[in-house]
């Protein structure tokens, strides 16, 4: 019978690793400077598109990203 050890180049899932929360907080702020109408257009994005719609890949975010 074969034992297995945890690899230790997996990450950890029980915590997200801060590569991810500055992610989620940098998200966060572009949102919170999206005008009405650009929230709008966010919505509509996310609905149609689902699962395939990446807000950090966006046009928008990479902008509002490289001038912050």
């Amino acid at each position: 019978m074969e034992t297995t050890t945890p690899n230790s180049n997996e990450p950890n899932k029980s915590r997200p690793d801060s590569t991810c929360i500055n992610v989620e907080a940098s998200l966060n702020l572009y949102l919170a400077t999206l005008n009405e109408k650009e929230l709008k257009a966010y919505a509509i994005a996310k609905s149609h598109l689902g699962t395939s719609f990446q807000l950090e890949k966006s046009n928008g975010y990479l902008k509002w990203k490289n001038n912050k």
